[in-house]
């Protein structure tokens, strides 16, 4: 029983956001922006701590039109989470964070119980890192074939 219980914390805590992750000094921030070096307009999904609070909010879908940049968000946290699609379904950029969104969207709402509500889907987030030393006030995610 106890081995079981310990795999089922193990299994809950993978699935868990990391929200105790190095913060910024107050009035410092990270601007998060994601660069679509693609000939298609991409679809973006955020998962982030907005400055001045400690909740994790997940927003999307928004739509990043082919070759621009745009500022997504501003977080004081170092850690945030991505995913992006091609508005044809075709290609995808994420990793292995399962994370609920709303489909077909736009959504905005705190990260925590996102799962239960109607129309949730789940799709696999990446993890990123801002840091200080290697980019500055700007973390640029570039989206690339």
């Amino acid at each position: 029983m106890r081995s079981f219980l310990c795999a089922l914390l193990i299994a809950a805590a993978s699935f868990a956001p990391q929200v105790a992750h190095a913060q910024k000094a107050a009035g410092d921030s990270y601007q998060i922006e994601v660069c679509n070096n693609t000939d298609q307009d991409v679809f973006f999904a955020i998962g982030y701590m907005p400055v001045g609070s400690n909740e994790l909010r997940s927003e999307g879908w928004r739509t990043i039109r082919a070759r621009t940049c745009s500022i997504q968000a501003e977080t004081s946290n170092q850690y945030f989470y991505g995913y992006a699609e091609e508005v044809t379904g075709d290609g995808t950029w994420g990793g292995n964070f399962g994370h609920c969104v709303i489909r077909p969207g736009p959504f905005d709402f705190p990260m925590r119980g996102m799962c239960s509500r109607p129309g949730a889907a789940e799709i696999q987030m990446i993890e990123l890192q801002a840091d200080d030393s290697v980019y500055g006030d700007r973390f640029t995610w570039n989206l690339n074939y």
